[in-house]
């Protein structure tokens, strides 16, 4: 009588159950850093004043930018919570933060890279902490429109003040809302005040710009 194992139990290339054999693979050791150009060492080894770089898509920003971060704190002992490496997206901040915490693995209390807009609103906190103020809060995807249009149904209700009359029948489109936004954002980005704003209107002949 010959004993039976069920299939898979101790066959080469099974696993139980008759599925994809799994095999255990030695972890990869590090990958050297590539080694610059003869631009993009000067580019790393700079070390006064400012340095405006130009790079096309695909040319190797990113890993120029870890070298760059690497070579100060490894070379030069700068202390890696002094460093900021700012970004316009999410998705780029977290490239550049996996790949060079991949390269330089330190650990410090605040991020190293970050978008501009998490930078700046953390610079508004820490003020607004230090005034002993309420700190402010980021809307969400969407409200800033909600909260525009709720201002322009209330001013449609009254009858369409302070907008003229030729705007009143678009006080109701979420089409003008959205571009009134817009239009709030890059004032407010200019610092123009509403005495500015006003003077502007007069001068361009457009009164809806200080409605």
């Amino acid at each position: 009588m010959t004993n039976r194992r069920d299939a898979g139990d101790g066959c080469p290339g099974r696993t139980p159950g008759g599925g994809t054999p799994a095999r255990l693979l030695p972890p990869r050791s590090p990958q050297p850093p590539p080694v610059p150009t003869a631009e993009g060492a000067r580019v790393i080894r700079h070390d006064t004043g400012r340095l405006r770089v130009l790079a096309g898509p695909g040319s190797g920003k990113t890993t120029l930018i870890v070298a760059a971060i690497a070579d100060r704190v490894e070379r030069r002992g700068v202390d890696p919570g002094s460093i900021l490496a700012l970004t316009f997206s999410r998705r780029a901040a977290a490239e550049l933060g996996e790949r060079l915490s991949q390269r330089l693995p330190v650990t410090v209390s605040q991020p190293i890279v970050r978008t501009l807009h998490s930078y700046a609103y953390g610079v508004v906190r820490a003020d607004a902490q230090a005034a002993d103020r309420p700190a402010p809060r980021l809307l969400q995807a969407g409200q800033a429109d909600e909260m525009v249009r709720d201002i322009l149904a209330g001013h449609a209700d009254r009858g369409g003040a302070p907008w003229p009359a030729e705007l009143h029948a678009a006080l109701t489109s979420p089409t003008f809302a959205g571009e009134l936004r817009e239009f709030v954002l890059r004032v407010a980005e200019r610092g123009w005040r509403p005495a500015d704003l006003r003077l502007w209107a007069r001068r361009r002949g457009r009164p809806q710009w200080a409605a």
